[in-house]
């Protein structure tokens, strides 16, 4: 195990990889380990859903349970432990959730055990089994029109009202050719257009929708930013929300032109931009000339 006998800091970044950072510094010599025990812990947590309530979840836990993991030893003897399932509980909401390490009180283990061919398939058939059920959690059902293989008819019906003391019928009509419903993406119909404002009108479109910001969120953002993208925002202080107002039409502009720069950078690569953008010119009418009253 990385960094024994510390306690876990949600600063360690337990899912960024080994080497160096964008900016060039280096990262620890240790955190190819850290990160390694970081995937394992997002996989538990969100893969396998491993903490949750589900059957397969509890019998993997079970299983991670009965592996003991030394805190302290005397000499050889283990003189204080942990098992595998409580350690990755808490290990998850420091490393992945990013939650802090209350009075530092869970620390790194010793080391984690080899364990024999017996035990590693029956937690090799565990995590299969919560992935069998997580996909069944997640993907469910099929929506009405959701398999592109689906196919169907049509068939009208005309209500015959029925003589005294003769009941109502249907007649039912013959059934039209099959056919399937294109997804939503595969369509001939006409494509929505949206007008954004010009430029010299920006000053006119005012903020049109609200956020009300509970406390816990307006601290931390209005906190030090910098220790937000590290992971150590504050969302303590003040207990005071806010309501803040954005202007869609700013904001849909703003992301148009952000949207295209993507677009272009990613045309250098994969040459796409001649099938996912068409731009035509339109003759526009002629601004009308001020009064002079």
């Amino acid at each position: 195990m990385p960094r024994v006998s510390q306690a876990l800091r949600r600063k360690w970044n337990a899912l960024e990889p080994a080497g160096n950072r964008p900016d060039g510094t280096a990262r620890p010599a240790d955190q190819g380990q850290i990160n390694a025990l970081g995937v394992f812990l997002q996989q538990l947590s969100v893969e396998l859903d491993a903490f949750g309530t589900s059957a397969e979840a509890r019998a993997l836990m079970a299983l991670l349970k009965t592996i003991p993991l030394p805190l302290t030893k005397s000499g050889s003897r283990v003189t204080s432990s942990t098992d595998a399932a409580t350690f990755a509980t808490r290990a998850a909401k420091i490393l992945i959730d990013r939650e802090p390490n209350a009075n530092d009180a869970l620390k790194m283990p010793l080391e984690w055990p080899r364990i024999d061919a017996d035990l590693g398939n029956r937690l090799t058939q565990a995590a299969l089994n919560c992935l069998s059920r997580r996909h069944a959690d997640l993907a469910g059902s099929p929506g009405k029109f959701e398999v592109g293989t689906d196919q169907f008819v049509v068939r009208g019906f005309v209500r015959v009202r029925g003589h005294e003391g003769c009941a109502e019928k249907l007649v039912w009509s013959a059934a039209s050719e099959r056919f399937r419903v294109l997804p939503w993406w595969d369509g001939d119909g006409p494509g929505i257009k949206i007008k954004l404002p010009d430029m010299s009108q920006l000053k006119r479109v005012k903020p049109n929708v609200s956020f009300e910001m509970p406390p816990a969120i307006a601290n931390m953002l209005n906190g030090d930013l910098k220790k937000l993208a590290d992971g150590d925002g504050k969302t303590g202080g003040p207990s005071l929300g806010f309501i803040c107002s954005f202007s869609i039409p700013i904001i849909t502009l703003c992301a148009f032109i952000v949207l295209n720069i993507f677009l272009g950078l990613f045309d250098l690569f994969l040459r796409w931009m001649m099938f996912i953008k068409i731009c035509l010119p339109i003759p526009m009418p002629a601004p009308p000339e001020e009064s002079d009253i």
